[in-house]
């Protein structure tokens, strides 16, 4: 039996609010082989905007965040409540992303390499992922997320899991870097404010935007440092064509909205064609999130 795609599976197994962003349709699982999990990616994305004609590979990147999730909750009975922390998240992309007149009849296959349990219940996933179009590979993915009960991320939270951000927080004598130096269209989907003076970069998104934030975060979840991180890198190279090929993240803790975050970026050796960088978010003193970036021009 083929897998549908002819309408998304059910938000709130993706812990999306707005059926509009859920980029799964449909899923088979299995015992003997992978779980297999169809992906519908979407021709254009008030955030994610295609470039000439090719996804941005983040769209990629949130397809197999919200396949993780579903996946923890289908197979493996966590329940719809549970709070998902992302500890690891990598993926890579192996071919073109074009876009169609028709969307690619995508396919991710879910392979679970560990699972942990608490009292019964999976605490801990460690799960990876290829997407592919029939035979053709076009990404690898890979996650380690922690599921809690609301009362156990009270506690992780210490009280801070009803705060809600209204406003864009920055340091006094910043502003926000010009939307093409980020590679993006709009003011408000700029994730990096910079003190020019001082040559200094912080993570500084705006929770009023609701393409960006489609429910309230406690904090600065991991998919917005991804695209933090491409923008700073893009502005520290004056590069604004700059995608991403690879991605490997780690988040020892929280980043908090009000709090300010600095963001360095630091360049690697480039591995030919490709470029490389470290883009570390800090608040505190405190690292919150460390990136390994590789990157290439946009075709």
């Amino acid at each position: 039996m083929k897998l549908s795609y002819a309408s998304t599976v059910p938000r709130q197994l993706v812990h999306r609010q707005s059926v509009g962003e859920v980029l799964l349709t449909d899923y088979r699982l299995r015992n003997d082989a992978a779980d297999q999990i169809a992906v519908q990616l979407p021709a254009s994305h008030r955030i994610l905007r295609p470039t000439r004609q090719r996804h941005d590979p983040l769209i990629v990147a949130e397809a197999f965040r919200q396949a993780v999730m579903m996946l923890s909750h289908t197979k493996y009975a966590v329940p719809p409540h549970y709070k998902f922390l992302m500890e690891q998240f990598g993926f890579g992309i192996l071919d073109e992303l074009e876009i169609r007149s028709a969307p690619m009849p995508l396919i991710l296959d879910m392979t679970t390499n560990h699972v942990e349990t608490r009292d019964g219940t999976v605490s801990r996933v460690d799960i990876v992922g290829v997407l592919r179009e029939g035979p053709r590979v076009l990404a690898h993915c890979s996650a380690v997320a922690r599921c809690v009960t609301p009362a156990s991320y009270s506690h992780i939270r210490a009280g801070r899991d009803m705060y809600i951000a209204h406003f864009r927080a920055k340091p006094p004598g910043s502003v926000v870097i010009p939307a093409p130096c980020a590679g993006r269209a709009e003011e408000q989907d700029v994730l990096i404010a910079a003190n020019l003076p001082a040559g200094e970069l912080y993570c500084a998104p705006d929770p009023r935007n609701y393409a960006l934030f489609d429910r309230p975060l406690d904090h600065i979840p991991g998919m917005v440092l991804f695209d933090a991180a491409i923008q700073a890198v893009r502005y520290r190279a004056n590069d604004p064509s700059l995608q991403l090929a690879r991605l490997a993240a780690t988040f020892p803790i929280f980043t908090e909205w009000d709090d300010p975050c600095d963001v360095m970026v630091s360049e690697a050796p480039a591995h030919g064609s490709f470029g490389r960088s470290c883009v570390t978010f800090r608040q505190s003193n405190r690292m919150t999130a460390q990136l390994e970036i590789t990157t290439a021009t946009s075709y």
